[in-house]
């Protein structure tokens, strides 16, 4: 074979090779771009929910505040069961509805166990001293679900138990599942 023949075939095989590295640098350029895309729109659609989550709790721990320092004013001790169980349900309705469905788990399972207690409060088996505890507390935890210091001090003694009782409530309601 000649010379140029030679200079030809290796320069065609040299373009040719550096044609497919820069073809597959492309690619792989155009595939974590595409991942970049992919990671800021996941971040961007969770931002999203985020503000839309704090919007609803904006509109419904407002709605549901002003009834727990009601209840709170009240003697519990001179309520009838049956005002103490209505009490439970309009309690049990929020937390059932858009209010409830917007707050954070834990936040939820206080709503629930605050409920449980004054069912069991108009069954006589519970005392009002401890369902203002969990007044207290479910009220600082809508507060910080909205990111807001909490209203209550509850003593250091007290809330470890408070929050064993939510987190058995929870462990609870997942065997149910």
């Amino acid at each position: 074979m000649d010379n140029a023949l030679q200079i030809a075939v290796v320069s065609s095989v040299i373009s040719g090779v550096v044609v497919i590295l820069s073809k597959i640098l492309d690619a792989l350029f155009a595939r974590s771009q595409q991942r970049r895309e992919r990671f800021r729109w996941a971040e961007q659609l969770k931002q999203a929910q985020v503000t839309e989550v704090l919007k609803a709790r904006m509109e419904e721990y407002p709605k549901f505040v002003p009834f727990m320092m009601n209840l709170e004013r009240r003697d519990l001790r001179q309520c009838p069961p049956s005002e103490i169980r209505e009490l439970a349900s309009v309690i049990n309705s929020w937390a059932y509805g858009r209010g409830g469905l917007c707050a954070e788990s834990e936040t939820w399972a206080a709503i629930q166990v605050l409920r449980k207690t004054l069912e069991q409060l108009a069954e006589s088996q519970e005392s009002p001293e401890r369902i203002r505890r969990w007044m207290h507390l479910v009220v600082n935890l809508l507060r910080r679900d909205l990111a807001l210091d909490p209203v209550y001090e509850i003593p250091e003694h007290e809330l470890k138990p408070l929050f064993n009782k939510i987190k058995g409530f929870m462990t609870d309601l997942q065997k149910e599942q």
